[in-house]
C-alpha cells in the first residue's frame, strides 16, 4: 500500500499556506536575481553575472523546505495521535510508512523548485552549459537538503517543540542553518563562489546519503508509536 499521494494531498491541505509561500519565494528570487544578472549590476560586472545566478541555490532550497513543512508537521501530528500506529497494525513496515512521507516530501520538493528551473533556462544570460551547471546543483541541494531533513524529523520526532500548540520539527531548523550560510558565503568568496556552491551541494548530499543508509537503525518501529 503506497500511502504518498494521500500525504501530498492531507499536507497540501494543512498547510496550503506554506505552499503559496514556497512557490512566491523560489519565482521571486528566481526573477529578481536573474533579471540583476542580465539588465541590473551584471551587466558591466563580470563577477555580479557570476555570482548573482548562483544565489538562485540556497534560495531554491529554501523553497524546497517550505513547501515540504506541512508533511514533517503532518507527520508528528499523525505521530502523536495514532495514526502511524494503525498503519503499523494493519501491517506496514516503518519503512513502508517512511517510504510515503519521504517519497512525499521529495516530490513536493521537485515540484517548488521547476518554476526555478524553467526560469533560469530561459533568463539567465550565462549560456546554456553553465545555466544547466547551476539548475544541476539547485537540484542536488535542494532535494538532498530535504531528504535529510525528513529522515532528522522522522528520526528524532520525539524531541519536537510544541509551543503554543503548534509542532515546531527539529529537523527544519538543521536544514536552514544548513542552507541559510551559504547566502553570506555567496557574497563574501568573490571569484571563488562557484566551489562553495559546489561544496555546499556535495556535503548535504553527503549527508542526506550516510542518513539513508543509517535510516533502518535510525527509524525504528517505536519511532512511529505515540
Amino acid at each position: 500500500m503506497d500511502i504518498t499521494p494521500q500525504i501530498m494531498k492531507r499536507s497540501a491541505k494543512l498547510g496550503m499556506g506554506f505552499v503559496i509561500l514556497s512557490f512566491l519565494v523560489g519565482i521571486t528570487t528566481t526573477l529578481v536575481f536573474d533579471y540583476s544578472a542580465r539588465f541590473g549590476p551584471g551587466v558591466n560586472n563580470p563577477e555580479a553575472l557570476f555570482i548573482l545566478p548562483l544565489m538562485v541555490i540556497p534560495f531554491a532550497s529554501i523553497s524546497g523546505l517550505l513547501i515540504t513543512t506541512p508533511i514533517y508537521l503532518l507527520f508528528v501530528y499523525d505521530k502523536n495521535n495514532g495514526v502511524l500506529e494503525y498503519l503499523l497494525a494493519v501491517g506496514m513496515s516503518q519503512r513502508d510508512i517512511f517510504g510515503g512521507y519521504f517519497k512525499a516530501a521529495i516530490g513536493l520538493c521537485v515540484a517548488a523548485i521547476a518554476p526555478v528551473i524553467m526560469i533560469n533556462t530561459v533568463f539567465l544570460p550565462s549560456g546554456l552549459y553553465n545555466t544547466m551547471i547551476m539548475n544541476f546543483l539547485a537540484v542536488v541541494t535542494s532535494v538532498s537538503d530535504v531528504s535529510l531533513v525528513t529522515i532528522l524529523t522522522m528520526a528524532f520526532s520525539s524531541m519536537q517543540r510544541r509551543p503554543t500548540g503548534v509542532n515546531t520539527p527539529l529537523g527544519i531548523t538543521i536544514g536552514m542553518i544548513l542552507v541559510l550560510p551559504e547566502v553570506f558565503l555567496l557574497l563574501s568568496f568573490g571569484s571563488s563562489v562557484f566551489w562553495v556552491d559546489v561544496a555546499m551541494a556535495l556535503m548535504i548530499f553527503i549527508l542526506s546519503i550516510a542518513m539513508l543508509l543509517l535510516v533502518n537503525i535510525l527509524i525504528s518501529r517505536e519511532k512511529f508509536l505515540p
